[in-house]
């Protein structure tokens, strides 16, 4: 996937089936939509960020779990990145435990209409300016490269 990305930063909205492999498959399974942050620079690194959306039964929220790597021009970091339970403004979006139920029965949180996840299905990272998912992008990006430079 990392080869296939252009120069800069951008994302790409995908679901389960399609999410990157980096991305743990006990992960995978917990989540229905996610944004595919990148940032690829002429060097040849490419931070990756997978925010994914999920529903949480304890809490009866939608909640955000985001996992990164870097890519670095001699090779992938030996670790990715996990947070659970984050402190960013509009991680999770409270729902009644019944329109839960009912989103993750049919299948139908990939299409819950989250203010935050735009309708197209990839652009700039711009566009997601000041949005829960620029926040987590952020958040994770500073946890890679504080911990992972080569």
């Amino acid at each position: 996937m990392v080869e296939e990305l252009p120069y800069g930063s951008g994302f790409i909205k995908t679901y389960r089936d399609h999410l990157p492999t980096v991305v743990p498959e006990s992960l995978k399974q917990k989540i229905e939509v996610a944004m595919v942050m990148y940032d690829k620079t002429t060097a040849g690194n490419t931070f990756l960020v997978c925010n994914g959306v999920r529903f949480d039964e304890k809490a009866s929220a939608l909640d955000q779990e985001p996992f990164g790597v870097a890519v670095y021009s001699s090779g992938s970091s030996p670790n990715g990145y996990f947070i659970h339970h984050g402190e960013w403004t509009g991680r999770s979006v409270n729902i009644t435990s019944e329109v839960g139920d009912i989103l993750t029965s049919t299948g139908l949180v990939k299409y819950f209409p989250l203010a935050d996840i735009p309708s197209q299905t990839s652009g700039p990272l711009s566009e997601l300016r000041e949005t829960s998912h620029e926040a987590a992008f952020k958040i994770m990006l500073s946890e890679i490269v504080s911990r992972s430079l080569p």
